[in-house]
């Protein structure tokens, strides 16, 4: 028989992204996404109009934010970034911040854009669970690795 240490959901509280947060974030990018993210990037986020980040919260501990940007000319939500702090992984967590984007999907924009490198499997398993669908493979996006673009459109089952 075999115990879990951790539950396989999670509790918590998705928020607005706020300065105090962001030692808990650059250090789930720094664990996640290597130094993909810089502390002028995040801080880039409150001087946009356009581009916005949220984070989840479970008993006051950051395990997860995403930075989306919106352009309202192309009525399009783009999925910047998102990681999940690696001991809450495979709970929900990102399914739940990317789910929150299906808002926006009802308030005008057309669709939810995201890049993907192609060698990151489970983001892109993530995603095609929740609705979205590779549209277009960028060759070469990420250096010497492609990346598929994955969209939602509004009205799109899951």
């Amino acid at each position: 028989m075999s115990i879990l240490s951790q539950p396989v959901t999670y509790t918590g509280t998705l928020r607005w992204l706020i300065t105090a947060d962001l030692p808990a974030v650059l250090q789930i990018a720094d664990d996640c996404l290597g130094e993909q993210w810089t502390l002028e990037d995040f801080q880039e986020c409150f001087r946009s109009l356009d581009t916005i980040g949220k984070v989840v919260e479970v008993q006051g501990a950051i395990i997860g934010f995403l930075i989306y940007q919106l352009d309202r000319e192309a009525h399009e939500v783009l999925l910047k970034s998102i990681a999940v702090a690696p001991d809450w992984r495979r709970r929900g967590v990102a399914a739940s911040m990317i789910q929150s984007l299906d808002r926006k999907l009802a308030q005008g924009y057309d669709r939810v854009t995201v890049l993907v490198p192609e060698g990151n499997l489970p983001l892109q398993l993530l995603l095609r669970s929740l609705g979205f669908r590779a549209v277009r493979v960028l060759r070469r996006w990420y250096d010497d690795e492609d990346a598929y673009q994955m969209q939602k459109g509004a009205g799109e089952e899951e």
